[in-house]
């Protein structure tokens, strides 16, 4: 069993879902760019995080910002609650599904090897089991995007802070500026 199965097992047994945990099982995009090219299927569009930030925060500004602080900081719980349960979901399902697969390809391997049965259903059964991960660890991507998109919206919401589209540029100088001043205290230091 991978690390990562042993870690949704473990999950599934212990942790509620949050954006940390979708943060420790979520597909590596990588991957899931290589299967969606080597399956010829439709990826999720490149932005698709950042039009879910977008359309979650205009469904803040408009239907939560209004609401009285308590039932204001309910309503953002809920908003984020089950788009986070769906993402930790999906990969659940995928890590499944993926394992399942996985299985029916030794098995499969093992017969042509070994000989002696008919190989067809078993090829039917792996063929199809391996679509079906495929399928579903896309999916995981996807909900996975979109509970980062709809986390940082209602993050920025809980923060009383104006949301503005992400810059990955103003990130980026942000962490250059934080580790040239952590460079600047630790020679200071010395």
């Amino acid at each position: 069993m991978s690390h990562s199965s042993t870690l949704i097992s473990t999950l599934e047994l212990r942790v509620t879902p949050s954006m940390d945990v979708i943060q420790e099982i979520e597909p590596d995009v990588r991957e899931v760019l290589l299967v969606g090219e080597s399956f010829f299927m439709e990826l999720p569009e490149p932005d698709l995080r950042d039009q879910v930030d977008a359309a979650t925060a205009e469904y803040i500004a408009e239907q939560v910002l209004p609401l009285a602080p308590d039932e204001r900081r309910r309503a953002l719980d809920e908003l984020l609650r089950p788009v986070v349960a769906q993402a930790v979901e999906a990969c659940r399902r995928a890590d499944r599904v993926g394992q399942r697969s996985v299985e029916a390809q030794r098995r499969l391997l093992r017969a042509q090897t070994d000989g002696g049965c008919w190989m067809a259903p078993l090829e039917e059964s792996a063929d199809a089991l391996m679509s079906e991960a495929a399928e579903l660890l896309i999916l995981a991507h996807q909900r996975c995007q979109e509970a980062h998109g709809v986390s940082r919206a209602v993050g920025l919401a809980h923060r009383d802070k104006a949301w503005t589209p992400y810059s990955a540029a103003e990130t980026t100088d942000w962490l250059v500026a934080a580790g040239e001043a952590d460079q600047a205290r630790r020679a200071a230091a010395m």
